[in-house]
């Protein structure tokens, strides 16, 4: 609820008066309506209820003046309200938890970045149906096509290196974007767009990345890939056959060739992000690509205010008229 004024440019005119006020007491002053040969006459007379009455006739003016001018300006009380309406995007996150997601080239693992990053993701899409597919040897709908932002945090949040099983954690490129494309293709959204992250190359599965990329071609979806990791070599400790830990060397290898075909051929785009702030850029950067068209309309519910304004003005007016012309007498 807020105050606001339908025609402003009025109380440009508060000034006037009061400039009124300050010249009528300076004429008062400096021209006298009656002049005294002493102070006696004054003391004798001064201080009636009629006398101070009639000093207070500039300002009762000033006052109705002030109001009528606030009451020009037609103050209102009430709100502004708004609808929307949005024609949305369903979009499908699809996460690659397979055992390197786990490797320590992001702090503190790629799968813990890649989820943060995603959150953010889901906050800032407030009018799209989002739905998440998670993938290791096979892929999973941990959340289907929903506009509740809570059920995905709390989903996306409770995922780690335990979700799956050690020998259920290798790379189902293609079967994770296949399960993607079936959840969409029902869809009546304006735009779909499927969003995979991975950090390998397909080693699972009974479905090539490049079939399940025709499919979503063939259904009009937009496939936005994104290939994360370090180049660098990695050195992570493992536990060897008598309990003791050592140190082993992992390179992981990410076929970037095929994660671009799969963009060119559904006419999204392949990113590489090599740290944390390389993958926030790349979620913003899908963000602004694939924004929702929203049309606000806008209804005003306000009340009139400045009879509450115009009122005293005009009794004030009426009372100053009485008293100047009915009860007292002006000297000339």
């Amino acid at each position: 609820m807020e105050w606001r004024f339908l025609h402003p440019g009025f109380l440009a005119l508060l000034p006037l008066p009061l400039i009124w006020l300050v010249w009528n007491h300076r004429a008062r002053h400096r021209v006298p309506a009656l002049v005294y040969s002493g102070i006696s006459a004054w003391k004798s007379g001064g201080g009636t209820l009629r006398m101070r009455a009639y000093a207070l006739l500039p300002w009762i003016r000033t006052l109705a003046l002030l109001l009528g001018i606030i009451a020009l300006a037609r103050p209102q009380y009430g709100q502004v309200k708004r609808s929307q309406s949005a024609h949305g995007i369903d979009i499908s996150l699809v996460l690659d938890i397979s055992e390197t997601m786990d490797l320590p080239d992001f702090e503190p693992d790629r799968l813990e970045v890649a989820k943060d990053v995603l959150l953010d993701f889901v906050e800032d899409r407030p009018t799209d149906r989002l739905s998440v597919v998670v993938f290791g040897t096979d892929a999973y709908v941990l959340v289907p096509p929903t506009f509740d932002r809570a059920a995905i945090e709390t989903f996306l949040g409770s995922i780690d290196s335990r979700t799956l099983p050690r020998e259920q954690r290798m790379t189902a490129i293609g079967l994770g974007l296949a399960r993607a494309v079936e959840k969409l293709k029902d869809s009546t959204a304006e735009s779909r767009v499927v969003i995979l992250l991975t950090d390998g190359e397909n080693t699972a599965g009974n479905i090539e990345p490049l079939q399940a990329a025709e499919a979503a071609r063939a259904l009009g979806i937009r496939v936005y890939t994104i290939g994360v990791g370090s180049n660098q070599t990695l050195r992570i400790p493992v536990r060897n056959m008598f309990g003791m830990t050592e140190f082993k060397s992992v390179t992981v290898t990410l076929d970037e060739e095929t994660l671009g075909e799969i963009a060119e051929m559904t006419g999204g785009r392949y990113y590489r992000a090599t740290d944390e702030d390389a993958l926030r850029d790349i979620y913003g950067e899908i963000d602004r690509l694939e924004r929702t068209e929203i049309e606000t309309n806008e209804f005003d519910d306000f009340n009139e205010r400045f009879m509450w304004l115009w009122t005293p003005a005009l009794f004030l007016l009426l009372g100053e008229f009485f008293l100047r012309g009915v009860w007292l007498i002006r000297l000339p």
